[in-house]
């Protein structure tokens, strides 16, 4: 991160005086006017403030370094930030109105991507009144893992994608076979480590006379099946050259195998025990918690920005539309290693508690490469075209941006 954000904020608190932090909108302006050039750190510390990180802290009672830690967290938890930029976010604020924080998080395992590193913090607190300047360490974008072993995993044979093409209806579960890329496979499994027993599915395209049932532990049972179905093979060995996708769009991969497919990106999860899912011939992902009061529908969709449109611009205006009388969704970007550890946690964690399901709910998962996954759910089927509607507006702003 830059040290010229952290040095103006600590100026901008010395000038304007404590009650600054109350007025997001004065300190943001502040910041773009004096460092506007760091965008990215401007935000990290808005989603800061927004969140009441420098109220907290201010406020606090206990150890600061306790504090520190669970905003951090929180943090995380609220606006799906990497580890480090909240950790520079809550150093940054807490430098400011006069505490010293410092972070001490070690380099995460290269095996487990998306799990998270408890950090050590060490602390003192200085009078408010001699702002102190803590340098953090520099941030960087998350940097895919590389193995510790010499010998890499074997990789998995997945089922080919089929030829990519417009958001339209087909047949399932007989997609045309297209081969997939070692890497998101491998990624894939190791995130299935770290999930723990999730899945999330894709919105199948078409109108498919087959029924589906995947139960949990990994064991569906298929019914009426309409066509052959394709299989992962987990002792092959080899693996097929790589067809580009150029137009990616939403496709459903095959129950049995357990394997999904978003655009040119595919994930393999299993539900957790004595969850049922079914495909049906409406193309709806319907799920129920054998509680018997955790039950809906989902969608999930692959979109592209327009030219020129930058995802933190698109993040921005879809928030503001969302957050207009609807509950229950977010925006947040992540990173293509990190977007089916995400995703499972979304469906099977502050969207859909069992025994606690919002009417309707959704995400936008924004990624670097100009896409976002979009997941939909409802809990009833007006519910599920009500969050449908709402989150289709907030995608047609993408274009409003141009």
């Amino acid at each position: 991160m830059e040290n010229q954000v952290r040095e103006t904020l600590a100026k901008i608190v010395q000038q304007y005086g404590m009650d600054v932090i109350d007025d997001p909108a004065k300190v943001q302006g502040l910041l773009k006017d004096l460092a506007g050039q760091h965008r990215r750190e401007i935000n990290l510390l808005m989603s800061a403030l927004r969140a009441g990180v420098p109220q907290d802290l201010k406020s606090s009672s206990g150890p600061i370094a306790i504090t520190a830690d669970r905003l951090s967290v929180r943090l995380r938890e609220e606006t799906g930030l990497a580890e480090d930029a909240a950790n520079w976010a809550v150093e940054t604020w807490a430098a400011a109105i006069g505490i010293e924080v410092h972070f001490a998080v070690s380099a995460p395992p290269a095996n487990l991507p998306g799990e998270s590193v408890v950090p050590n913090v060490t602390s003192s607190e200085p009078p408010y009144a001699a702002p102190t300047v803590v340098p953090s360490t520099p941030y960087s974008d998350p940097i895919p893992p590389t193995p510790t072993s010499p010998v890499p995993p074997a990789p998995i044979q997945q089922n080919p994608v089929p030829p990519q093409r417009e958001f339209a209806p087909v047949v399932m579960p007989t997609p045309a076979p297209a081969a997939k890329s070692a890497t998101p496979v491998i990624a894939a499994v190791i995130a299935l480590v770290v999930i723990g027993g999730g899945i999330f599915f894709l919105r199948p395209k078409g109108n498919a006379a087959a029924t589906t049932t995947a139960t949990g532990g990994g064991q569906p049972t298929p019914t009426n099946s309409a066509g052959p179905t394709p299989t992962v093979s987990p002792t092959q060995t080899s693996m097929p050259s790589p067809t580009p996708s150029p137009t990616p769009v939403a496709q459903v991969g095959s129950i049995e195998d357990g394997w999904y497919f978003a655009g040119d990106r595919s994930f393999k999860f299993f539900p957790p025990a004595n969850w049922k899912f079914k495909v049906s011939n409406d193309s709806s992902v319907q799920w129920e918690h054998p509680d018997g009061e955790n039950s809906g529908i989902m969608d999930l969709r692959v979109v592209t920005a327009a030219e020129g449109i930058t995802l933190d611009q698109f993040a921005e205006n879809a928030k503001k539309i969302l957050n207009e009388g609807s509950t229950g969704f977010k925006v947040q970007s992540v990173t293509d290693q990190k977007l089916g550890t995400e995703m499972c946690k979304l469906l099977f964690g502050t969207i859909t508690l069992p025994g606690n399901v919002p009417g309707k709910s959704g995400v936008i998962l924004a990624l670097k490469n100009g896409q976002a996954v979009v997941l939909t759910v409802g809990s009833t089927n007006e519910a599920f075209e009500e969050s449908v509607k709402d989150m289709d507006r907030a995608i047609d702003s993408w274009t409003w941006l141009k």
